[in-house]
């Protein structure tokens, strides 16, 4: 096995157990005997379990800024964005562990909190640019502050799953977080491509 393949399968290891048990209640000699490895070999990659987090974050992050594309415009752009939307719930719903303790992770693990910090601050600047373009084409009302909507997803993508939030009170209705943006987004959309984001979200399976 290629010294990369067995860093992968014990990060692949790990979230799945995290995902299980919880990321606190898992031991790395656990995550070894999932991965089919050695705790010597498990330690040679990651020496302590924060560095196997860090190792997740940096893949799962590297993977969502990949995606973001400055070239696009109009509806191109529009798709893209929903589409960004989708792959962030996708995340979610791939990496519970994370996701819903965020805050905690935070704290546990300080080393985390710049990665964390300066994603989100890529994020939130893509989806400023990306608004401000689209508002200089006609698609969004005039009224729009293209920094502030960006600011309102960024923090509901961020918060939206996590332990304490509203999303897992049972006594409330099951929200998905991608239409729950859809329908904020839809609000400043002009009249003229409303239509347009309709027919975007069906595309992508989102509902409005």
């Amino acid at each position: 096995m290629a010294r990369g393949e067995g860093r992968q399968r014990i990060c692949e290891a790990a979230v799945r157990l995290f995902n299980e048990q919880g990321y606190d209640a898992v031991s790395l000699r656990q995550i070894a005997a999932e991965a089919g490895t050695t705790i010597g070999n498990l330690s040679y990659h990651f020496k302590h379990k924060e560095d196997l987090i860090a190792a997740i974050l940096d893949d799962l992050h590297a993977g969502f800024s990949d995606r973001l594309d400055r070239s696009l415009e109009g509806a191109a752009l529009m798709d893209h964005l929903m589409g960004l939307i989708v792959a962030n719930e996708e995340n979610q719903r791939r990496y519970p562990f994370y996701f819903e303790n965020l805050s905690q992770l935070m704290v546990e693990f300080p080393s985390l909190k710049g990665e964390n910090d300066s994603f989100a601050r890529d994020i939130c600047a893509y989806y400023a640019w990306a608004f401000g373009r689209l508002a200089g084409a006609g698609w969004l009302e005039e009224s729009t502050n293209a920094e502030v909507l960006a600011y309102a997803l960024v923090e509901m993508q961020s918060s939206w799953v996590q332990a304490s939030s509203p999303y897992h009170n049972e006594l409330l209705p099951s929200l998905p977080l991608s239409k729950a943006l859809a329908t904020l987004l839809e609000a400043h959309i002009a009249a003229t491509h409303r239509d347009d984001l309709r027919a975007i979200c069906a595309g992508l399976g989102i509902e409005l």
